[in-house]
């Protein structure tokens, strides 16, 4: 029989956990005998201990065990010749009691990954930072800085409150929608952030974006009765627009910056030397990466606007670029035990304030892979 410790490092092993120390160690008492290696590849290829773990939630824990046990000696003793069985299955038996023991504990402490909501933080210039209210989802920028139904936000001071810059900062997990001053409306995706002045200057309105963001451009006109242009800057470009709606995906990550219109008419222009200015008409994205032209091409809005309706939209979008909206939003990390699955195709609409178990039981439903769930850690294989 083994030790317990070695038990838990192979439990660590399938769970993907172990640090690199632990990795030597576990490798070291691999290398000391063969049956060590024989019950680790035992444990390792083992594909049913999550019916096992299944079995643990629902009845007594040491009879499941047992029952565990009772199965593997059986099993094993077919296989095995005479002289070699029992060694072999009481080795690996006692790995497996202490795997389902490491997980069935593990199973109890574990963080459930819910699906985000309101939450944002405002930063003013003088450098104080407020946690908005989750129980409200509007940010309202007037003389006072209110929400949407119209009561205060807490902990403002009078000097503050005329602040000249502003800031909002959702985290993963996280939306907030901001209306302007000028009754623009913007709604501000997961791990983002706008930068604002509190009152826009006659010439221009500028904001800055990192992240993702749904506006609604409010059509307002200068002291000349000219209309007044809207800007949003990110890193790799400037959009201008007079009044329109339009999503912009420019989070840090991403090689691209996304640039959807749904209405009106924008201008996109690149930071980067020698690209050509784009006029996007309604039904075109921009596409612009950085270093070269930037691509128009007619998309389905739909599919990169939805977010703000509460729905995911994957149009045989990859299984990479899906995983990474899901991690923003449920704040979560993820692991493709396998580089090539990246690249699987998903298709389908799915519910954005699901609980990601339930999510991800829609998408083995249209994908043929599956997924284990560590703490806040997502496994695809």
């Amino acid at each position: 029989m083994i030790s317990k410790k070695i038990a838990a490092l192979i439990a660590g092993k399938k769970l993907n956990t172990l640090s690199i120390e632990e990795e030597e160690l576990l490798l070291a008492w691999r290398k000391e005998a063969e049956q060590h290696e024989m019950a680790y590849q035992y444990a390792m290829n083992k594909t049913d201990w999550y019916r096992d773990l299944q079995t643990l939630e629902t009845i007594d824990v040491n009879k499941a065990v047992d029952s565990v046990l009772e199965r593997i000696l059986r099993t094993e003793s077919k296989k095995m010749k005479p002289r070699y069985w029992w060694r072999y299955a009481g080795v690996a038996a006692a790995v497996l009691l202490v795997l389902l023991s490491v997980l069935w504990k593990y199973r109890e402490t574990a963080v459930e990954i819910v699906p985000g909501g309101n939450k944002a933080i405002l930063k003013l210039a003088d450098g104080t930072s407020l946690q908005l209210s989750e129980g409200q989802h509007e940010l309202v920028i007037s003389d006072e800085l209110l929400y949407g139904d119209g009561s205060g936000v807490e902990g403002v001071t009078k000097e503050q409150r005329a602040d000249a810059m502003m800031e909002i900062v959702t985290p993963k997990g996280g939306e907030y929608t901001v209306i302007l001053a000028d009754k623009t409306k913007i709604i501000l995706n997961a791990a983002s952030k706008l930068r604002f002045p509190k009152v826009f200057s006659m010439r221009e309105r500028l904001v800055e974006l990192e992240g993702e963001a749904y506006f609604e451009v409010n059509k307002t006109l200068t002291p000349a009765q000219q209309p007044q242009p809207f800007l949003v800057k990110t890193k790799q470009q400037t959009v201008q627009v007079l009044g329109t709606q339009f999503n912009i995906s420019a989070y840090a990550e991403d090689k691209s910056t996304y640039t959807t219109l749904v209405e009106g008419k924008v201008a996109v222009s690149a930071e980067h030397r020698g690209a050509k200015v784009q006029q996007l008409i309604p039904g075109q994205q921009a596409i612009n990466n950085g270093t070269g032209a930037i691509e128009v091409k007619a998309v389905d809005v739909f599919n990169y606007t939805s977010w703000t309706k509460n729905q995911f939209v994957f149009a045989s979008e990859p299984l990479g670029a899906a995983m990474q909206k899901l991690a923003r939003w449920y704040d979560m990390e993820y692991v493709f035990e396998k580089e090539s699955l990246k690249n699987e195709r998903i298709e389908g609409i799915l519910p954005r304030y699901a609980s990601l178990e339930e999510l991800l039981e829609l998408m083995k439903e249209s994908l043929n892979l599956r997924f284990r769930v560590v703490g806040k850690q997502v496994y695809i294989y």
